[in-house]
């Protein structure tokens, strides 16, 4: 089958690790890097801006958790196809904020609302009836615990720094910022100023 879209080849890398013990079933698939990301990215800002503008939507938690999984997808495809993109995410909290959002991630993937509203009733009851903006509450109050592996720490770190408390657009904003920008590590991480 011939290259009908005009796709550059070499932009194509292997999806998974390429080592003789590696055990994938898919190993040796190529991918290119998605020409839907940029769109991606647009569509995901427009939402994150709706969730800005009105913080009690009713479809919030959807909207958040469709967020989390496009944003982790191309925070994942930046990690597998860029060398220097690790280095660099760890080096800014914009990026570092990536590893609580994982954590969100996975909790939706494995069927948790991620948001919960920040107030309960009062008394009086007053109409209509306010249970406050959408928050990130904390990953404690989920039923679902993750599988201990050597990510999770850090994950559980990040998401209680980013995300705990926040109302649900800022740490999604965070998020946009880091994925839209140029991925090298910075040099001031690497020279000790005496």
């Amino acid at each position: 089958m011939g290259n009908d879209v005009g796709e550059d080849r070499s932009e194509w890398r292997p999806i998974w690790p390429t080592g003789a013990d590696n055990e994938d079933p898919a190993e040796g698939w190529t991918t290119p890097w998605p020409p839907m990301a940029p769109t991606a990215l647009c569509a995901i800002s427009e939402i994150v801006d709706e969730l800005h503008r009105d913080d009690r939507r009713t479809d919030a938690p959807f909207l958040v958790g469709t967020a989390a999984f496009w944003l982790v997808a191309i925070h994942e495809g930046h990690r597998d196809r860029d060398p220097n993109y690790e280095l660099a995410r760890l080096a800014d909290p914009d990026g570092r904020l990536m590893d609580g959002l994982t954590l969100a991630r996975n909790a939706v993937t494995h069927g948790q609302v991620i948001v919960s509203r920040s107030r309960g009733l009062d008394w009086p009851l007053v109409f209509p009836l306010d249970f406050g903006p959408w928050v990130w509450p904390a990953s404690r109050e989920w039923p679902w615990r993750p599988r201990r592996t050597k990510h999770v720490p850090a994950q559980q770190m990040s998401y209680t720094e980013h995300f705990e408390g926040e109302l649900v657009a800022a740490p999604l904003r965070r998020a946009i910022t880091w994925l839209q920008r140029p991925h090298r590590p910075s040099e001031s991480t690497f020279v000790l100023h005496l």
